[in-house]
């Protein structure tokens, strides 16, 4: 079960979410991808529900990995920004 109240599930959520799309990209594994891309969509939640100040850079730096894993490097580089 996830807390998002409880610092230590958001960072989980967010550095698995990380690892997943790195070492996804690394081996072109999509399950990994995927699970990415779940851990960003978590991050994302709390974007619109908790703050948008404390995790809208967060969210960007997830979605720019999911795109470069995608391949969308145009879309990547603008969210790096």
């Amino acid at each position: 079960t996830v807390n998002m109240s409880n610092p230590d599930d958001f960072f989980r959520i967010f550095y698995a979410g990380l690892a997943s799309f790195y070492v996804g990209r690394e081996l072109d594994d999509r399950l990994l991808i995927t699970r990415g891309t779940e851990c960003k969509d978590w991050i994302e939640k709390l974007v619109v529900s908790a703050s948008t100040w404390n995790f809208q850079n967060k969210a960007y730096l997830l979605q720019a990995e999911e795109q470069f894993c995608e391949r969308n490097f145009d879309v990547a580089e603008r969210l790096y920004d």
